[in-house]
């Protein structure tokens, strides 16, 4: 996973992955705040529980690339979509996508949740931007908004 986090309680807190110990104290030295993802690293799950459990944190706002945001939708964390489309192409291949996850076909993403749509808005030079309810392949709102 290897994502961070933003402010947590006017401390700076990250999810990682597998490091050594100097790293940590490294970490720790500058007074960085950390929590560990699992084993592998890629417990959404562990991940969440421990940023509330020791930071007291109830929302999360996820700014992460494709890989982080996939595991996040794939582990139902997510309940809210904001999204920002800017009016150009760029055409790009082997680039990573908004939610990337590599799975089985049964846990793509896309098969376990669909979109509703909550607002949209026209900004400044032609920018849309879309807000979106997340509903779960059972048709349920995440619950990500109650961890």
């Amino acid at each position: 996973m290897g994502g961070c986090c933003r402010s947590v309680g006017g401390q700076r807190s990250r999810i990682v992955n597998q490091v050594d110990e100097g790293y940590l104290a490294h970490l720790r030295d500058a007074g960085i705040s950390y929590t560990f993802a699992g084993q592998d690293g890629r417990d959404v799950g562990a991940a969440l529980e421990s940023l509330t459990r020791d930071f007291g944190v109830s929302r999360l706002l996820l700014e992460g690339g494709g890989t982080l945001n996939g595991a996040f939708l794939a582990a139902s964390a997510i309940d809210e979509i904001s999204t920002l489309v800017y009016p150009v192409v760029d055409g790009l291949a082997g680039i990573p996508s908004i939610y990337d996850h590599a799975a089985d076909a049964p846990l793509f993403p896309a098969a376990m949740a669909s979109l509703e749509l909550r607002s949209h808005e026209v900004l400044e030079q032609g920018v849309v931007w879309l807000r979106y309810a997340v509903l779960h392949a059972d048709g349920e709102r995440s619950s990500a908004s109650s961890v």
